[in-house]
Formats: structure tokens, sequence, C-alpha cells
């Protein structure tokens, strides 16, 4: 197994633990769904304050931002990978032209560290006009959905 997919299979364990964790831990089951989407942009909003936004834990950051990867994998398609130019972890979601990147790491952290106005639930609901194949893609080649 390479380097690489080593990487994918731990992002994809992360998640699952995240999953049995929360049932464990708060009784609550999840799916990699849209309601789990809410449910973690709520969780992140009750957390926040916890958090200095110079000093948001990584491992936080990176089980959030695995679930939250695997629910836009489940709901819209896409692989984990890492995009060469950035150098970061994100979904790569093939539409006509070639590839949008998300990064569900980066609008965790974001959300944690800024606020509502970087919400998960609105990145997740975007994502579906991205990847529209009615959408006009006349424009460049590759995008990308970092905010």
């Amino acid at each position: 197994m390479s380097q690489h997919e080593q990487i994918i299979a731990g992002l994809e364990h992360l998640a699952q633990h995240f999953v049995r964790s929360v049932q464990s831990q708060l009784g609550i089951e999840l799916e990699y769904n849209h309601l789990a989407v809410k449910w973690l942009n709520t969780y992140i909003e009750q957390i926040r304050p916890n958090h200095d936004p110079e000093n948001v834990p990584p491992s936080l950051v990176q089980s959030l931002g695995a679930f939250l990867g695997a629910c836009i994998i489940a709901n819209y398609g896409g692989r984990w990978g890492l995009e060469r130019e950035s150098n970061d972890w994100g979904i790569a979601m093939p539409v006509q032209g070639g590839d949008i990147w998300v990064y569900p790491f980066n609008k965790v952290y974001k959300h944690i560290a800024a606020g509502e106005e970087h919400s998960v639930r609105m990145f997740f609901e975007a994502i579906p006009n991205l990847i529209d194949p009615s959408r006009n893609w006349s424009g460049p080649q590759s995008i990308e959905l970092r905010t």
C-alpha cells in the first residue's frame, strides 16, 4: 500500500472513529448525509467558544474534517487526494473540463476559528452548484472551494 493510500485509509478510519465516538459519548447516530452535516455545524458552534482561534487543535480539525469529507464523498462523489499546487489534502470532484477541489479541513478550521460565516453546512450545500453539469464551463479548468 502506497503512502497516499495509507493516508486515505487513515482519513476513512478517522471519519468512522468520529461516528463511533459521537454514538458512544453522546448517543447520537450519524450517517454521512445532510442531517449529519447540519448536526456538525451546530456542534462546531457549540465548541467554538472553547477554542482560541490561534490554537485550534489539529486533531480536532482532522477528525471533524475527515467526517465532513466522508459526507461530501458519500453525497456528491469525488475522492480524497493531495492537490499538487497547494499541497493540501482535499477532495477532487470530477466535472466537465477538470476537477474541482474542495477542502474540508480548511473549512472546519475556518468555522472553528472565525465563526458561522465559514459554516460547514453552507460549504456542504454549495457543492451541488459547483458540480452541476448545466453550469457554464467556459471559464477556468480548475476551481477550488477554500472559503
